[in-house]
Parts: structure tokens; sequence; C-alpha cells
């Protein structure tokens, strides 16, 4: 075996249910001397408060583009350090 890795799950807990939850898992194999694999390792990481920023920051994003364009206005930087702006 090798690891696998990023598996996203999605789905309710007993103490909460009807709340949707996201997680993330990682499964790595623990092999002894011989390379047989003898367990796994698994990690599981909630991450429904980040999946749920991540959206609203998407969201975000997608609001100001469409005011940016219905407005014609347009955005720039300003590199202080050598004073170029693109």
């Amino acid at each position: 075996g090798e690891p696998v890795l990023n598996i996203e799950v999605v789905g309710e807990t007993k103490s909460q249910p009807g709340v949707r939850r996201t997680w993330i898992n990682h499964f790595n194999p623990i092999k002894d001397t011989s390379g047989k694999t003898v367990a796994v390792n698994v990690l599981v990481e909630e991450i429904t408060e980040r999946k749920r920023a991540e959206e609203a920051l998407r969201e975000s994003q997608e609001t100001l583009q469409l005011a940016m364009r219905s407005s014609r206005m347009g955005t720039w930087v300003r590199n202080i350090a050598n004073n170029e702006v693109s």
C-alpha cells in the first residue's frame, strides 16, 4: 500500500443531526521491516469552517468582479519598493 491523501468526506454527526460537516482524511500504511503493510494510520481533520470561509470569499470575489465590470472600473497594484504599477 501507498498513502491515500486528501479524501474529502461530507456528512453529519450523531450529536448534530442535520448539520453538514466536512472532513479531510489521510490514510498512511505502516510497514514492517520487510515492507509488508501491518497497519494503517488514519488522520481525520474537520475542515467545515475552512470550507465555509472559502465559499464566502469566492462569493465576495464574484460580487466585486461583477460590480467592477458593471461600473467599468479597474484595479492596479503599486509596488512601493521599485515604484512599479501593474
